[in-house]
């Protein structure tokens, strides 16, 4: 983690879709919060679609579902 973020909070915010989709696919799971917790409650998601990083967003979107569908 760093500082107050995840690893998936930094690939977001370096727009980093490689890593990302590399964690997401170890199994990192992107609603999870961040601990301790975001000064600002913001998840990887959340930041994605602030920054306007749609790929990003779209990883974390498909990822998210697939495991609400009961995969782990």
């Amino acid at each position: 983690m760093i500082g107050y973020w995840t690893p998936a909070h930094d690939a977001v915010e370096h727009e980093n879709a490689e890593t990302l989709a590399w964690l997401l696919a170890d199994g990192a799971d992107p609603s999870a919060d961040p601990e301790p917790a975001d000064p600002d409650g913001c998840t990887p998601l959340d930041m994605a679609a602030q920054y306007g990083h749609d790929l990003a967003a779209n990883l974390l979107r498909a990822r998210s579902n697939w495991r609400a569908g009961g995969n782990r």
